[in-house]
């Protein structure tokens, strides 16, 4: 029989639970993803401006 546990067996879901080191180590893992994703709204979001 299979069975599915939600509860992770960790806890850092929330940069809260996470800490300040692990916060830090993700944003500057992601910082070009994150830069790139918000380039990507921001030319969306001008293009869907110029529609109306």
């Amino acid at each position: 029989m299979l069975a599915y546990n939600p509860t992770p067996p960790f806890h850092a879901g929330s940069p809260a639970n996470a800490g300040e080191a692990l916060v830090q180590k993700v944003q500057v893992f992601g910082k070009q993803l994150i830069e790139a994703s918000s380039v990507a709204t921001q030319q969306a979001a001008m293009q869907l401006n110029t529609r109306t």
